[in-house]
């Protein structure tokens, strides 16, 4: 369990190390940890994989680990099944799920660089949960009462969608990922507009 890199790994760069670290989804559902390099000038990319689960102490664990070794995650892809409405919030306990909250809430633990949200529930089918929260990146509500209700963030966020490329540079991601995420919703909306119109 320890994130040492396995040397029969070392043979296929740009894989470093990996991690699997068992989750509170199902029984055998795992996150994943990997170290990716893919020049060796590079400093290595540290992406963490939820998988499905419930926000997982296993996985918080295991990247508080990675932080003790003076790394960060790069980036976290986390499940975001559910909205954070109650039914939402229900649904995500009862079928061992994450909400958009809830992903957002291992991304600060965590400390990520970047989170990308995926595996939305087809309960919503045109647009992903969460996907009109105001989130607030890196601020403090300081009592402002125009900031309330707004999910507070000190990691940038972002929505995926299927066939999405996004380069792994922990610089580029965190400034990336709101703007893709902002194009990606504002294509679906309009898209919607057209079909409800014809």
């Amino acid at each position: 369990n320890s994130l040492t890199s396995s040397r029969h790994l070392q043979k296929y760069n740009p894989f470093q190390y990996f991690r699997s670290v068992p989750v509170e989804h199902c029984p055998n559902a795992y996150g994943l940890i990997l170290g990716l390099q893919t020049n060796p000038n590079d400093p290595i990319f540290h992406l963490c994989y939820s998988g499905d689960t419930r926000p997982s102490s296993n996985l918080i664990r295991a990247c508080e680990q990675l932080n003790k070794q003076r790394c960060s995650v790069s980036l976290l892809l986390h499940e975001a099944t559910f909205d954070d409405d109650e039914k939402g919030k229900n649904e995500a306990i009862k079928k061992r799920h994450s909400t958009v909250q809830e992903a957002v809430q291992v991304a600060n633990k965590i400390n990520a660089s970047a989170c990308l949200l995926t595996h939305f529930s087809q309960r919503y089918p045109k647009l992903p949960p969460g996907h009109d929260m105001n989130i607030n990146y890196g601020t403090r509500l300081n009592g402002n009462p125009e900031e309330r209700g707004k999910l507070q963030s000190r990691v940038s966020v972002g929505f995926a969608c299927d066939g999405m490329l996004i380069p792994l540079d922990e610089f580029i991601l965190p400034r990336l990922l709101p703007l893709l995420s902002d194009a990606t919703i504002q294509v679906i909306i309009n898209k919607n507009k057209i079909e409800d119109f014809a």
